[in-house]
């Protein structure tokens, strides 16, 4: 007899009925806007307790397919790849915090994406996505010369890029990885000069699209962002060393040098 070895994994009762009810939604017998059946008639239609429902609701919920209100029946939404993104906003970043190799791994990713975006727009920008960056700049210029505001016209800068690529899931993306990011790279933007330097290889991309320069932009975005990543690296590692160095607090007399003792 050749059975397949897989084992069969036994499932909760609310993973079986939030598979039944986005069937439902995925039908259009349950339509985007409508609100859904009470806990208790879904508990009486499907013959599980109030407890499995609300668990199956909440989440889908966390799904993005519905929303839940206090004292109002869940009700189905249009689900988008911004809230879906959004709503493993904090796992990621616990992910990030627990296992910093990571940082890496999403720095790679970003660059990859970020190389690609600004080819598709040299490519492809007309003058409203060519504004939208200059106009990011021009915050940034503001914001180097008010000390206010930089890392938010920073983040700008990258968004309008992606704004203009082309694909409407490059922004949303995009956003969500420097939302992650920035959890852990702020502190870098405020180091002295680095305000300065961003903005100078900003404009240095900015320069190589208008020249439409797919090449030149690329390159341009690829040293911008493995420079930003290798001064996030060190700064790291600095507050990593000082928070080694606070918790072992002061050497022993007996452990200084020679030359310091008195």
């Amino acid at each position: 007899m050749n059975l397949s070895a897989e084992p069969i994994r036994r499932r909760r009762l609310h993973e079986i009925l939030t598979e039944r009810l986005l069937t439902s939604i995925a039908s259009g017998e349950l339509a985007v806007g409508q609100a859904m059946p009470s806990e208790t008639e879904l508990a009486e239609h499907y013959g599980v307790g109030r407890p499995t429902v609300r668990e199956a609701l909440q989440k889908l919920e966390v799904m993005g397919v519905v929303a839940i209100a206090h004292g109002e029946r869940a009700r189905v939404v249009q689900t988008s790849a911004e809230h879906i993104l959004n709503g493993l906003g904090a796992s990621i970043v616990h992910l990030l915090s627990t296992a910093p190799e990571n940082l890496d791994h999403l720095q790679e990713v970003r660059l990859l994406i970020e190389e690609a975006m600004v080819r598709r727009f040299v490519a492809q920008a007309d003058p409203t996505s060519l504004a939208l960056v200059e106009a990011a700049l021009l915050r940034q210029e503001a914001a180097v010369e008010s000390g206010r505001g930089f890392f938010a016209a920073d983040m700008a800068f990258h968004v309008a890029i992606a704004e203009g690529a082309g694909n409407p899931l490059f922004p949303i993306f995009l956003r969500a990885m420097l939302d992650w990011l920035g959890a852990f790279h702020a502190s870098t933007v405020r180091l002295s000069g680095f305000e300065a330097l961003a903005l100078a290889e900003h404009q240095a991309v900015f320069r190589a699209i208008l020249a439409q320069d797919e090449a030149g932009a690329a390159a341009a975005m690829r040293a911008h962002l493995l420079r930003s990543s290798h001064l996030y690296g060190t700064h790291r590692q600095a507050r990593a060393d000082n928070a080694s160095s606070a918790q072992l607090g002061p050497c022993p007399i007996a452990f200084r040098r020679r030359d310091d003792r008195r």
